[in-house]
Parts: structure tokens; sequence; C-alpha cells
């Protein structure tokens, strides 16, 4: 268990499972009405100028305060579930149920107003330490959709997904202008890179759209192209990427 933060005045402590045991003492540990926060995407649909619509996976912090919970020992994951009250950006959720799925790898904070001292001699148990994880921001792009993954020793994070704008398949793909997807791709990427110095960037897909997708990245993003340390042809790209 990596215990990152422990915040008396705010009352919570934010935790990183590493095995099943982690999962069980977190499941133990866990009260009705106490709150988690955790990020998830979500699916977001935006109506285009012309009437068609788009969807989009963003990335959201969601808070829950938890009303139930169920323990799955054999597929190593904890499901807790209540009404979201917090959510970092504006999605119209707050009130509506959501379960967060916590498993190995995935880091939760976890609020109680009523009984913080529960909290904390839990996180005492295991002091703080700090394991710096291998890091590879992969963009994956096909002719359907972009994706952008983290990831980490940890595990899987998916942290931007778009469907590409469809075309008549009489069109050449290199007539079609991708660039605001691809904007907002890297943009995502970005923010990672920001955060972390030593990450990296590996792009999938398609060779003809990888190339493009590289050709984009020379002209627009140097910061971005000059961290790429990998790029491979796939059959397919986007989230099944």
């Amino acid at each position: 268990m990596i215990v990152k933060r422990v915040d008396e005045l705010k009352r919570f402590i934010e935790l990183i499972p590493e095995s099943g045991l982690d999962l069980i003492n977190i499941f133990r540990l866990v009260e009705v009405g106490d709150v988690l926060y955790s990020r998830t995407s979500r699916e977001v649909k935006k109506e285009r100028v012309s009437g068609k619509m788009d969807s989009e996976r963003v990335q959201v912090v969601l808070g829950v305060e938890v009303e139930s919970k169920i323990i799955d020992p054999l597929m190593r994951r904890v499901r807790f579930t209540g009404r979201i009250v917090y959510e970092s950006r504006k999605l119209d959720l707050l009130g509506k149920y959501h379960t967060i799925t916590l498993y190995p790898g995935v880091e939760i904070k976890i609020q109680s107003k009523k009984d913080f001292p529960r909290l904390k001699a839990f996180s005492s148990g295991f002091g703080r330490r700090a394991k710096k994880p291998l890091k590879v921001i992969c963009v994956s792009v096909d002719d359907y959709e972009i994706a952008v993954a983290e990831f980490t020793n940890r595990g899987l994070d998916t942290i931007y997904s778009k469907q590409l704008p469809q075309v008549d398949k009489s069109i050449s793909w290199g007539e079609v202008a991708y660039e605001e997807s691809f904007d907002e791709a890297v943009d995502a990427v970005k923010r990672r890179l920001i955060e972390d110095k030593n990450a990296v960037v590996a792009v999938f897909g398609p060779e003809v759209f990888v190339q493009r997708f590289m050709n984009y990245l020379r002209k627009k993003s140097k910061m971005v192209f000059e961290r790429v340390k990998a790029s491979c042809s796939i059959s397919v790209g986007g989230e099944a990427g």
C-alpha cells in the first residue's frame, strides 16, 4: 500500500493499493457515509454546427458518498456505490449514482468528516513512501478514432478519446482536416509530459495514420515530437488499439 498524502485539515487520506490484500484492507476501512474520490472517464456527446453529434471521452474526478460496497476477491477489485457529491468539471452529474471500481494501481482519496482518526490510524500503519512509476503516454489513431492513454507499472489510464469526423470513402484521408482533434489529443499529451519530465510518448495505429500524426507533430508540437520514443504499425487504432 502506498500512502501518498494525509490531510488532517480536510480529513482525507490518499492511497494506492498494490495487491489484493490492500483491496481487502480498504474495503474494511471504508464505511457508509465516507466520501471516495477517484479519477474516471465519461463519454460526453456534443452537437456540431452541422447538427451531427460528436462523442468525446473526458477525464473527471468524481466524489461519491458511499452507500454500499462489494468485494470481488477473485477479480481483485472492490466496488463502492453512492451518489455523486463532487465533480471536478461541470458535467451535471451531481446527485446521480455512480460506482467507483478500485483495483491495484488505482489512486483513491478517502474522506471521513465524522471519524477521521480511523483513517489516520490506518495510514500510519503503512507509512509513506514514494515510488516513481515508468510512464509511457500512448497515442493510438486510425480513420475512426484517436485515443491517448497513460501506461505505468501500476496499470492503464485512458485520458482522452474522440471519434474523428466520418467522410465519404471516395475522399482521400489525406484531404480531410483532422487538426482540431489532433490539437485536443496533443494538449492531453502535453499536460502529462509537463507533470512528469521523464515520461515518453509512443504512437500506434495503421501506418498511414501514424505517419500523418507524426507529420502533424513535426509541424505543430516540437515538444511532443521530441519525446516520441517509438511508433508502431498495428491494424486498428483508437481505444481498441
